[in-house]
């Protein structure tokens, strides 16, 4: 084997390397699209999640100052019942 044909084996194994190598990048890769993927799906779930939540503390957090429901009419947060303002017991 002469100088040439040395250099041509040892850049063909180099070339194998690098082949292998890419291989398992590619396999990384395909991983790590997958785990943003989930991720994505994850984050789309937690905000409707996070919305559902804020519209829960917006409702509980109406008062009689600040509802829009006349005295009469109002809803009792405990009980579910309506409250008749303004009538003795």
């Amino acid at each position: 084997m002469n100088g040439y044909q040395k250099r041509i084996a040892e850049l063909e194994a180099f070339v194998v390397s690098l082949k292998a190598q890419l291989a398992q990048r590619d396999a990384q890769l395909a991983q790590r699209d997958a785990t943003i993927t989930a991720l994505q799906q994850q984050v789309a779930e937690l905000s409707k999640q996070v919305t559902n939540l804020l519209a829960q503390v917006a409702w509980l957090s109406k008062n009689s100052s600040n509802s829009s429901k006349p005295p009469s009419v109002r809803v009792d947060r405990a009980t579910g019942v309506s409250a008749s303002l303004g009538k003795g017991s």
